[in-house]
């Protein structure tokens, strides 16, 4: 949810302001496009795909020591006007060799989103378009509602390339992680049974 009303465009010092107040100590702001969200904590599913899938992420580079991922924990300031927070993400030793102070000033080579009610999809796709911009390689969105996951590539003439992933598919990680091959329903909570 967008905090600020008006059409001022906000940058990364309002942001640094907004969050050094005492009341905001334990909350979580991205800054998409000038515009200032706060972001949410997601139910009990939602923090659970988070873990599985950074789980399954995290093996596989630690084990080829390929880079870093993380859970929504860290800030990606791509611009002054762009400040992202996934909800996983991997970044390659090759743009990152060691861990920053406080925050990248690059885009992750991988960034997943995991959908919720508080989502906005023309938010969401503007995400899409400025981790694009500013040399993100893929993004998974992922929709715990159907048990499915939209993969987007960018392509060199800027557009992109959308597929879905079911949730009897596989996820690979193309060009980005190759090898990786994760089964979907392995990310996703298992399903009662009857």
């Amino acid at each position: 949810m967008a905090l600020q009303e008006g059409h001022r465009l906000y940058t990364s010092a309002d942001l640094r302001a907004l969050e050094a107040l005492p009341e905001n100590a334990d909350k979580k702001f991205e800054l998409i496009a000038g515009e200032i969200f706060d972001v949410t904590t997601g139910t009990p599913e939602h923090a659970f795909i988070i873990l599985l899938l950074a789980s399954r992420l995290l093996q596989f580079v630690l084990n080829r020591d390929l880079g870093f991922v993380f859970t929504d924990t860290v800030t990606y300031q791509l611009s002054e006007e762009h400040e992202y927070i996934p909800d996983v993400s991997y970044i390659s030793r090759e743009r990152q060799a060691e861990l920053p102070p406080k925050r990248y000033y690059v885009a992750p080579d991988l960034a997943v989103e995991v959908m919720s009610p508080s989502n906005q999809p023309q938010d969401m796709l503007r995400k899409i378009e400025t981790y694009f911009q500013y040399g993100t390689r893929l993004v998974w969105l992922i929709y715990p509602d159907t048990r499915a996951v939209w993969v987007y590539e960018p392509q060199a003439d800027g557009s992109w390339r959308l597929s879905k992933t079911e949730y009897d598919g596989i996820l690979d990680g193309g060009d980005v992680l190759p090898g990786l091959s994760i089964p979907v329903r392995e990310i996703f909570p298992p399903q009662p049974t009857a």
